[in-house]
């Protein structure tokens, strides 16, 4: 509106756990396929990526980072239709995870572990584990965000 805010539509559960269901089983296919071409410098910048969300000092920088982490995983995945799938399906589900944020203030141990995980399965080139270590993360992920989801619309100022 006129004020520079916006309202977040209202959303059922089963909508938004459809879509994390849907976003599990993609983002698990490209970690599994990025596995096979993980690379020493790939690794390296996931784990900066990965300290940097440890590190974050508010949800901006946070948010940042961890979007910058799991896109280089897709991309390295070499497949972009299946980018631009999971990109949209972010989209989605964006605004209500940072709604569940707000309302936790819980931004950094949520991922730790299963990150670790991920990176770890990729330096091995461990299709299987970073398949398993992505679906993980995503449960978790998915579990956090239903548990703290409004069903009624979000007035929020845009900024």
């Amino acid at each position: 509106d006129e004020s520079g805010s916006f309202a977040l539509p209202s959303c059922s559960h089963e909508h938004v756990r459809e879509i994390l269901l849907i976003r599990r089983e993609l983002e698990s296919m490209a970690a599994a396929h990025a596995a096979k071409r993980a690379t020493r410098p790939f690794i390296s910048e996931l784990e900066s990526l990965r300290d940097l969300q440890r590190n974050a000092e508010n949800y901006r920088t946070w948010t940042a980072a961890n979007h910058a982490f799991h896109f280089q995983i897709y991309e390295a995945a070499n497949m972009p239709a299946l980018v631009d799938i999971i990109d949209e399906l972010w989209r989605e589900t964006g605004p209500y995870l940072i709604e569940a944020m707000d309302a936790a203030c819980a931004s950094n141990s949520l991922l730790r572990q299963e990150q670790d995980k991920i990176i770890s399965a990729l330096h091995t080139k461990n299709a299987r584990a970073a398949r398993a270590a992505m679906a993980d993360e995503l449960d978790g992920l998915s579990a956090f965000i239903l548990s703290n989801l409004r069903t009624e619309p979000l007035h929020r100022a845009a900024g």
